[in-house]
Formats: structure tokens, C-alpha cells, sequence
């Protein structure tokens, strides 16, 4: 890992960029960054992880004609939940599949994040506990106040909202 300030930016890059994380291999993209802006709190991300069948991406995408935030954007597919708590002895024994689709963005000082967050047959132990899904619409305001909107799914069947 990398990190620099330049010009009141502060930016992470990981490098090498063959990685071992959890015991498993992953190659990030060589192009790969995070980075924030402190006066301006803007972020800039391209960052693509794979490992094996699994990915994690934090981005974001400039629009053309602005200059204010664009969105980020982070993506998780086929995350083993039992390599990452591998890491941890004292970990409870657990095993699943993370997947999660969440695009943040800045309206008028608001932040606004939507998006799903999803868990595959999650294990606790050796008994399996459910396939679990939320779908969600939060945004912050500035004052503390927070609006929410969300679905909760348990083996595909919604169970709240």
C-alpha cells in the first residue's frame, strides 16, 4: 500500500499489485487509486480487485461538463465470507457469498446512498441460516436528520420493509 499528499490530495494506491488477502491470491489493476480532495472533500476511485471468481470495484466516473461529485460507486461479487474471517482465529464459523451493488452521491450537501446488499446461503456453523438481501434508499442531511427506505428479503421472500 501507497499513500501520498499532494497538493492537499491524499491518495492510496495498492501496490504490489498481486496481492494475498485472506490466504487467497488477488491482482488489483495497475492504474489503481483512491483518492480525496481536503478541501474540496471530492473523491476519485478506480480501483478493480479480482480473486479467483471474486471482485471488489470502488469507482467512480467523471461527467462530462461537471465539477461536482460524481457518484462512487462500489461493486462486491462472490466474496467468500469464510476466506475473510479465516484471518481472525477467533472468528465465529461462518460461510456465505457477499454481493453488493452501492452508489453513493452528494445532492446539495445531502448524501444519498442506494443500492442492495446481499448474502447467499449464509452458514453459521455447520447449519445453514438463509439466503438474506436488503435493498436500500438512505440519505443523510447535514443536521443529523435521516431518511430511509428499505426491503428486506429472507429466501426470497420480503419479510420487512
Amino acid at each position: 500500500m501507497k499513500a501520498d499528499i499532494v497538493d492537499s490530495v491524499a491518495t492510496l494506491r495498492l501496490v504490489p499489485t498481486d496481492q494475498v488477502i485472506g490466504y487467497q491470491p488477488w491482482v488489483v489493476n495497475e492504474d489503481n487509486f483512491i483518492s480525496y480532495s481536503i478541501p474540496t472533500k471530492h473523491i476519485d476511485a478506480n480501483l478493480v480487485m479480482t480473486g479467483g471468481k471474486s471482485r471488489l470495484s470502488v469507482l467512480t466516473k467523471h461527467i462530462e461538463g461537471s465539477d461536482g461529485q460524481e457518484d462512487l460507486n462500489i461493486s462486491l461479487s462472490d466474496i467468500h465470507l469464510a476466506d475473510w474471517v479465516s484471518i481472525n482465529p477467533f472468528a465465529p464459523p461462518i460461510k456465505g457469498d457477499l454481493n453488493a451493488d452501492i452508489s453513493l452521491r452528494q445532492v446539495n450537501g445531502d448524501i444519498n446512498g442506494v443500492g442492495d446488499l446481499e448474502v447467499i446461503n449464509f452458514y453459521y456453523g455447520k447449519e445453514r441460516v438463509a439466503s438474506m438481501k436488503v435493498d436500500f434508499d438512505v440519505t443523510t442531511r447535514p443536521g443529523g436528520t435521516l431518511y430511509a427506505k428499505s426491503d428486506v428479503y429472507v429466501d426470497g421472500m420480503k419479510t420487512m420493509t
